[in-house]
């Protein structure tokens, strides 16, 4: 990583550390100082944005090893997605979700990554899990499979995370998959149009759908172990890949899910609501519910949910507006 998306990643740690500083010694000047960091974040971002090399570059992430040493990986991506832009500012992405995925993997354990992308998840965790560990990647964008693809062997991950090329849904068979021209909201074909759209320009074509119960049963009986942890961030398809997940969620012992709630890409797929969706997997399952933090310094780790209500504002406004859930069956430890 350059020495100027180093500088703003800095930048943004020293933010977190003044943050923790003013609490303790100035609690009166907290909120000055969330304000300010709000106001002032997004003027650094974009001038590292408008830095950017185009197309496909590397960016360096440095990981902690399961011993607490510190491991730099190189992944290829596409400058021209968030997940690429995000790593080549920040050198993370999701920090929270990373933190999560990095916390809850040992060796030996099994981790599930739908809508793998360009593999930053996979390989965080084939890492964390190592060779006695098995990962299952899924990601049917035909590009972003590409540089999964090399991502995986230019870390030699080859024996560790097994490739599924494959959209996952309600039931097998085929769908319309869309990418859009920015390649940043790539997913199945919804049954509605959502009152905006991101983009206009589309290329479509079909894939091969299948259910992740199919996906997690096959790797179950190839590994002799259930997942540790499934992640899911399809772009507002949540809703049809839990009703193909329905066997395994009604298990005594399902796996934690970590997953993106978007209202947005909900409304557009048709097929629930962000609201529904929750209460469907606290309610429904019996799950507990985790928000994990935003990017504000002020927030680290995950907190408890007990209803839609409580996580609803942060739903809306914008339609990039979203929260980072993590549901388990098991209730978990939280920074609370």
């Amino acid at each position: 990583m350059s020495g100027r998306f180093s500088l703003l990643s800095r930048l943004r740690h020293m933010a977190a550390r003044g943050h923790r500083a003013v609490v303790r010694v100035a609690p009166p000047l907290e909120a000055l100082y969330r304000v300010a960091y709000r106001r002032l974040w997004p003027l650094y971002r974009r001038l590292a944005v408008a830095a950017l090399p185009k197309g496909e570059t590397t960016a360096a992430v440095e990981i902690a090893t399961i011993d607490g040493a510190t491991e730099r990986l190189h992944l290829l991506v596409d400058a021209s997605q968030t997940l690429g832009r995000d790593l080549l500012v920040h050198g993370v992405f999701e920090p929270e979700e990373t933190r999560l995925v990095l916390e809850l993997l040992r060796p030996g354990d099994v981790f599930v990554d739908v809508g793998a992308n360009i593999g930053y998840f996979s390989v965080l965790a084939a890492r964390r899990v190592g060779t006695t560990g098995a990962v299952l990647a899924i990601e049917p964008e035909p590009r972003n499979l590409a540089l999964l693809r090399r991502n995986l062997e230019r870390h030699a991950l080859g024996e560790t995370v097994t490739v599924a090329p494959v959209a996952v849904g309600e039931h097998p068979g085929t769908a319309r998959f869309e990418v859009p021209s920015e390649r940043t909201d790539a997913r199945l074909a919804g049954d509605q149009t959502a009152s905006s759209e991101i983009s206009t320009t589309k290329t479509t074509f079909d894939v091969e759908v299948t259910t992740l119960d199919d996906l997690v049963g096959t790797l179950t009986e190839r590994t002799g172990a259930p997942p540790a942890l499934v992640k899911i961030d399809i772009q507002g398809g949540e809703a049809r890949c839990l009703e193909g997940f329905a066997r395994t969620l009604a298990d005594p012992t399902p796996p934690p899910l970590l997953l993106e709630l978007w209202p947005f890409g909900l409304e557009r797929d048709g097929r629930s609501t962000a609201r529904e969706l929750f209460d469907r997997l606290h309610e429904h399952y019996g799950l507990h519910a985790y928000r994990l933090a935003s990017a504000d310094p002020a927030e680290r780790g995950r907190v408890e949910v007990t209803s839609f209500d409580e996580i609803e504002p942060l739903c809306r406004g914008a339609w990039y507006a979203s929260v980072n859930l993590l549901f388990s069956r098991r209730a978990l430890p939280t920074d609370s």
